[in-house]
């Protein structure tokens, strides 16, 4: 059994939250990962942004504000070359490149990179073509991609096409004003009666109205109300409501985004 300690800085979150409220990606692989790692026998303690320790699953978790661990036989830090100092000793050092790896060679970053020498584990080959060659190679790169659970991919075909529906899922940051002004000049003129559904609200409280909090920032300014019904914006919903909306749609709208 090896001691295998994670540390990750993205979000607020505990192993408790993977079926009590909706998760980036980025914090629902993490909570999988762990709970893996627990049940094949290994002692996994996570350090997050969370309110204080718990066990949940076989896991431990830990905030990142608490006390530093001198030592444990891997330690994985997320995404984040900052991380790589968490852990004083340890026996080998990882960093988990779940987004692009561009970010590593920043010249605020990359002497991290240099000086902890961590293995990086990928997600995809795109990520080993884009890894720098200015950073620490590893020859052949380690490539694990995410696993899709069955409560995604265990579900068989419709019997018939979803109506004119399409869905975006992810951080309004990420590019949603681009896309709706897509969706009303070249989507919606064609297709009147389709309807965009926008999922992950960000900074909207109950009850307020997506369009009058985030017209002229995260959505178009000067849209008419009719054109406003065509894009419907709803709360973060469960993974089962998220699940069921993805397979009530036809598309997947999502714009690339340099991370």
């Amino acid at each position: 059994m090896a001691s295998i300690l994670i540390a990750d800085s993205t979000e607020h979150y505990d192993g408790r939250d993977l079926e009590a409220r909706p998760l980036g990606g980025t914090e629902s692989s993490v909570i999988r990962m762990a709970r893996e790692l627990a049940r094949r026998g290994h002692h996994v303690t996570v350090h997050t942004n969370c309110e204080g320790p718990i066990e949940h699953e076989g896991v431990h978790w830990r905030p990142l504000s608490g006390a530093r661990p001198d030592t444990c036989d891997l330690y994985l830090a997320v995404q984040h070359p900052r991380l790589l100092s968490f852990v004083r000793k340890p026996k080998r050092r990882a960093i988990w490149v779940a987004w692009q790896p561009n970010h590593l060679k920043h010249y605020k970053q990359i002497w991290r990179e240099w000086r902890y020498r961590p293995i990086p584990v990928l997600i995809s080959l795109h990520q080993v073509r884009l890894y720098s060659p200015f950073l620490p190679r590893r020859d052949p790169h380690i490539v694990i991609p995410p696993r899709l659970p069955e409560s995604v991919r265990g579900h068989p075909a419709l019997p018939a096409a979803p109506p004119r529906r399409a869905i975006f899922a992810s951080n309004p940051r990420r590019k949603l004003r681009e896309l709706v002004e897509i969706w009303l000049d070249r989507i919606r003129p064609r297709v009147p009666d389709a309807v965009l559904e926008v999922y992950g609200l960000y900074g909207i409280k109950p009850g307020e109205d997506a369009w009058n909090v985030w017209r002229g920032s995260l959505l178009p300014e000067n849209v008419s109300p009719a054109a406003q019904r065509s894009v419907r914006v709803h709360p973060a919903g469960s993974r089962e409501q998220l699940i069921d909306a993805f397979r009530s749609s036809r598309v997947m709208l999502y714009l690339g985004h340099k991370v």
